[in-house]
């Protein structure tokens, strides 16, 4: 009795109890104590890269005036058109050179007018509108720039016989490159079958003398 009783007292004392165990067990060598990985540090810009050229700006096109046909380029021209059942003829010149056409100038340009048809024919008027040539095209110029041609007493324009007037065109911008003339030309036929007006359109274009500009 004696001796199973020691055995189990000696038993008892060389272990110990579950609890302590789980609190005293070790953790394992080497294991990490959080499951966070660590922060990447961003990565350093190369030493000497050459910083970004800034985009060129894009150089603008001029702007270039369109080509026109110059009727006075060799000092004058001649032009045919309808006004009803006649048929006008306009010769268009100017008393002053090309060198003398420029921008800052009186510049004149006469017409010469003549009528084939039946009866008596007579120029009843002549209007005239004038626009400029810029970069951007056809600009009208001011009226009080014109001095109109004068009709007077209605002349007789059956051909042979013409009529003459004058159109003045004063001082206009600069950056102009020519004139475009539009005109208007109203005649009367008068005769024993019916008396009636007609009219007739007609365009001359005048360049500037660019060397002399």
């Amino acid at each position: 009795m004696v001796a199973g009783m020691v055995a189990t007292v000696m038993l008892t004392g060389c272990g110990s109890p579950p609890w302590e165990g789980a609190e005293q067990a070790p953790s394992t060598p080497g294991s990490p104590s959080s499951p966070t990985s660590p922060t990447e540090a961003p990565t350093p810009a190369p030493q000497g890269a050459p910083a970004a050229e800034p985009t060129p700006e894009e150089t603008p096109t001029p702007k270039v005036p369109p080509m026109v046909v110059d009727d006075l380029a060799t000092g004058s021209a001649q032009h045919q058109f309808a006004a009803g059942a006649m048929v006008l003829t306009a010769d268009y010149w100017s008393d002053r050179g090309k060198g003398d056409w420029t921008p800052g100038t009186v510049k004149p340009l006469t017409l010469n007018v003549t009528a084939d048809g039946r009866g008596d024919l007579s120029l009843a008027s002549v209007t005239v509108q004038v626009e400029r040539l810029s970069v951007d095209g056809w600009v009208a110029v001011p009226g009080d720039t014109v001095t109109q041609p004068v009709v007077s007493s209605a002349p007789s324009v059956k051909s042979p016989t013409s009529a003459s007037a004058t159109v003045l065109v004063s001082a206009v911008d600069p950056a102009s490159y020519a004139l475009r003339y539009t005109l208007v030309y109203t005649v009367t036929a008068e005769s024993r079958d019916a008396n009636f007006q007609a009219v007739g359109n007609d365009t001359v274009v005048v360049a500037f003398d660019a060397a002399a500009a």
